[in-house]
């Protein structure tokens, strides 16, 4: 059964290597597959103006390289936005219960606190990880994309969404575990076992994204 934490900060355990080359460019499949990601992450023309912050509700957050350059996938920067993540969930502003950094663009799935704002949550990330980025030639998007998860909507299959972004891409192989995903420690998910078991099933790559309800809100600056 999937369970997602009361609280709790994401786990940052040792991984395997990265690999950030961009391979899967070459590669008409992985490039498909990508493409179709990058739409589900950008559908703007179906965003409502306005955003509205709800202490407790949980958020599938994308935030985006403004010029989609790889480059977020190297180990200093990664590891920058990673830990970003881990500072806000320490006084519980928002806490992660997923998170993955692909080389333009990260996932995250969350739970906002009390005390700020999601825009103020998302734009402390891009304030404390500006200079990491700016070093690497890399800026963030002005603004981001969320979407506050309802009950309808099926948390197992986000978070198995954003844990493929890196197969889906081809940039690593079917056994092999991408080293910039993390998982608050008490959460739980279904497809881990079978994961865990098998490595991921080829067939994963070519599930639709999930289908979320109606409550995205438009992006707004956060800096």
């Amino acid at each position: 059964m999937t369970r997602l934490p009361a609280s709790g900060s994401p786990t940052f355990g040792t991984l395997p290597g990265w690999k950030n080359n961009l391979k899967f460019m070459k590669d008409s499949a992985a490039r498909s597959r990508y493409i179709r990601v990058a739409y589900f992450n950008r559908k703007t023309s179906d965003l409502v103006r306005g955003r509205v912050s709800i202490p407790g509700a949980t958020y599938f957050l994308t935030i985006v390289e403004k010029h989609r350059r790889p480059g977020f996938s190297h180990p200093q920067v990664a590891a920058t936005i990673l830990g970003a993540m881990s500072n806000l969930s320490a006084p519980g502003d928002l806490v992660p219960i997923i998170s993955v950094v692909m080389p333009d663009h990260a996932h995250i799935l969350a739970r906002l606190g009390d005390r700020l704002a999601l825009s103020q949550c998302i734009g402390k990330l891009k304030t404390s990880t500006k200079p990491i980025l700016r070093l690497h030639g890399l800026e963030w998007q002005a603004s981001f994309h969320d979407h506050q998860l309802r009950p309808s909507d099926d948390v197992e299959a986000i978070a198995r969404y954003a844990f493929l972004n890196p197969y889906r891409a081809g940039m690593i192989g079917l056994n092999e575990a991408w080293p910039w995903w993390r998982k608050a420690p008490d959460a739980s998910f279904l497809f881990e076992e079978q994961v865990a078991t098998g490595g991921v099933p080829s067939q994963w790559l070519d599930l639709e994204p999930p289908v979320l309800s109606k409550t995205e809100r438009s992006d707004e600056p956060a800096n």
